[in-house]
């Protein structure tokens, strides 16, 4: 894991609150809380972090807001960023939303037929079943998520929980979950990384959960 590039991307920002939720919470200010904390982990762990946002702002410039391309560029301005950083892996943090209340859970979605992609949402995917909210939910694939398909390196975007459950709304608007959620995905890296293949398929190699005890514990935590 030490000095592996890791680019953590916290979706949304600025004009782009991306969901909404309970208690008006928004995505943007959930995504990029737990982008910080899995940055801060993440260097505790030896690896060199990269991230698309550090503030509520996005990267698309004003002219392009009054096109109204300003989606598309916020996206391409991701990407550059990305591609300067050469990573050795690209999470996406996001929150989901639905008009049913009722649905929940984290998930993982990484690219079809991306083999390094889908060992490293399947990696995720099981930290998450472990240690967030109870979820049945399977990682997903997709075709048509721009960053995604636009990679090289093992790519995933994580939707962390649904912001319209109330339940997990009220954990993610916590910093001690968001805590969790961060460990979850810095272990996830951390374990991809030691299997015997970082590119490779096989999980059974990876390191234990007992790596995260290396993590130091911010008093914000407490």
């Amino acid at each position: 894991m030490v000095g592996r590039r890791i680019v953590i991307d916290a979706g949304h920002g600025g004009p782009d609150s991306g969901a909404q939720g309970a208690w008006g919470l928004l995505e943007k200010d959930i995504n990029l809380a737990v982008a910080q904390k899995t940055a801060i982990l993440l260097r505790q762990l030896g690896a060199v972090v990269c991230m698309t946002r550090e503030t509520d702002t996005d990267l698309s410039a004003p002219e392009e807001r009054i096109r109204g391309r300003r989606h598309r560029t916020d996206l391409a301005g991701r990407l550059l960023k990305t591609l300067d950083c050469r990573p050795d892996a690209f999470v996406s943090i996001h929150c989901n939303a639905v008009p049913d209340p009722r649905w929940r859970g984290a998930h993982v979605i990484h690219l079809a037929n991306h083999g390094p992609g889908k060992t490293l949402a399947d990696v995720m995917q099981a930290e998450f079943r472990a240690h967030l909210l109870p979820t049945s939910r399977q990682v997903d694939e997709t075709t048509t998520l721009y960053l995604l398909k636009r990679l090289r390196c093992p790519a995933v975007l994580a939707e962390i929980g649904f912001l319209t459950n109330p339940d997990e709304a009220a954990h993610l608007a916590t910093p001690a979950y968001q805590w969790r959620v961060a460990e979850c995905i810095a272990v996830s890296l951390l374990r991809f990384f030691a299997l015997p293949d970082a590119a490779g398929a096989v999980v059974s190699g990876a390191e234990p959960r007992g790596a995260a005890a290396r993590f130091r514990r911010p008093a914000e935590r407490a």
